[in-house]
């Protein structure tokens, strides 16, 4: 994050639109490969070695053959395509990090299924770091556009790298017996991810072929740092919500509450974040990439609202994927996709704002439906959603009115000062209110931590 807005002051809007567009057509890739067979390692509760060694190969097999596939129809369609002189060469550069991040998958997903999240959070901390330090490096070097390359690259790499380290697992001859039952799980699995990443992408793709490069890269911006709140709670859920829900299989009860737990855990944080995040959207804008990006504000204020839709759906998806659901997914997404490419066809010829909105209006249609599928096979009641929810509206709204209120007395300040003096002020009442509000569940894990010491 620190490498793309230190490059945001450097770098045109162009140039920040011809990446994002590239990105999205890699991250389509890999998703659609490398969940065709890894994800099988995560939900299966007895792997046995010789198939998860028959899962590694074909999912390198798999991988390699798209990459090379998109690798080498880019002088065909690249430049057409994303609009930018250098997208022939970024577009079979990026491609690497296709074959890269495959070969990692299975020591990930062995680490995934054995629940091992602080390994997996020191190994995505490593990663992001050493990406950071290529990146920012290469930015000062003045390489421009291609420092985002080499960031993206050097985390694929130090990634894998670091899964097989931690999971100490390793491949055995190359094979792919024994693929049967997880590529017909795969193959499920792989058209939901797919249809579901073309989902959350293709407001993207439309506004790069209506509006053009410059109009994705003010898009582009704004929705990072919308993004980067979501990554870290809708992140998070994606890789534990499986294996968590999956726990509680042959347990309605069990079931049951591990679903509302996950639910109030990640909106107690999403939504008041998301709300003070859409009061202090033009500092936020001004101060992370500078004053030519202040124009994208309004677009990431209706990015906000989307928000905490997106990361109460991505649990919705886990639910699912877990309880074997992958055809229910997988119609919901579809059914999402086709909404989508109705709405922001229609609503690129407004602008980015109108795009933003439909947005809005796609995430809630996705997610009412699919709140409604996951909480069906959990046995989760429409009232018990709504009560595992509102603690985190109250907070975020006390958050939300005391940031407004700073910023008001605050016009003729400096944007960080805006930013910090909002920030602060929003985040001590947020503190008070969730206090309050679980105020006897602290008392009761403070009282079991102090008889575990005594």
């Amino acid at each position: 994050m620190v490498v793309f807005f230190v490059l945001a002051r450097i770098l045109s809007p162009a140039d920040i639109g011809a990446l994002s567009m590239i990105a999205a057509i890699i991250v389509l890739v890999q998703v659609a490969t490398e969940s065709t067979l890894a994800e099988y390692i995560v939900q299966e509760q007895n792997n046995r070695a010789d198939q998860i060694n028959s899962i590694f190969w074909g999912q390198v097999g798999i991988s390699t053959f798209a990459a090379l596939i998109v690798a080498g129809t880019a002088p065909w369609w690249a430049i057409s395509v994303i609009g930018h002189d250098q997208s022939v060469a970024m577009t079979q550069v990026l491609s690497v990090a296709v074959i890269i991040s495959a070969i990692g998958r299975v020591p990930d997903a062995l680490l995934r299924s054995e629940l091992k999240y602080k390994q997996i959070a020191v190994r995505s901390l490593i990663s992001t770091v050493a990406g950071a330090a290529v990146g920012l490096s290469a930015a000062l070097l003045g390489f421009g556009i291609w420092s985002l390359v080499a960031k993206q690259l050097t985390e694929s790499a130090v990634d894998c790298a670091a899964s097989f380290l931690v999971s100490r697992w390793r491949p055995g001859a190359p094979s792919i017996a024994n693929l049967g039952e997880p590529l017909k799980y795969g193959i499920g699995l792989a058209g939901v991810y797919a249809v579901s990443v073309l989902n959350s992408q293709l407001d993207f793709f439309v506004i790069g072929a209506v509006l053009g490069p410059v109009a994705l890269g003010l898009y582009a911006v704004s929705y990072r740092i919308s993004q980067t709140v979501n990554d870290m709670f809708a992140g998070v859920v994606s890789r534990t919500s499986v294996p968590i829900i999956s726990k509680g299989k042959g347990n309605p009860a069990e079931l049951r509450s591990l679903h509302l737990r996950m639910l109030t855990l990640v909106t107690i944080a999403a939504i008041p974040i998301y709300v003070v995040l859409f009061v202090v959207s033009r500092p936020a804008l001004i101060f992370l990439a500078g004053e030519q990006w202040a124009s994208g504000a309004v677009t990431m204020q209706i990015l906000c609202i989307a928000g905490p839709i997106a990361v109460a759906g991505s649990l919705n998806a886990g639910v699912l994927i877990a309880m074997k659901k992958t055809g229910t997914q997988f119609r919901i997404t579809g059914a999402s996709l086709l909404l989508s490419a109705v709405l922001f066809f229609v609503s690129a010829h407004w602008g980015l704002e109108a795009v933003a909105g439909a947005s809005v209006l796609r995430m809630i249609a996705t997610s009412g439906i699919g709140t409604y599928a996951a909480a069906k096979v959990t046995t989760v009641s429409v009232l018990d959603i709504v009560g595992a929810v509102i603690p985190s509206v109250i907070v975020g709204l006390v958050g939300g009115v005391c940031a407004s209120i700073v910023m008001s007395l605050t016009t003729t300040e400096p944007p960080w000062l805006q930013l910090f003096a909002s920030g602060i002020v929003a985040c001590l009442a947020m503190g008070v209110v969730m206090l309050a509000i679980y105020r006897k569940r602290i008392r009761v894990a403070l009282a079991s931590l102090k008889a575990k010491t005594l």
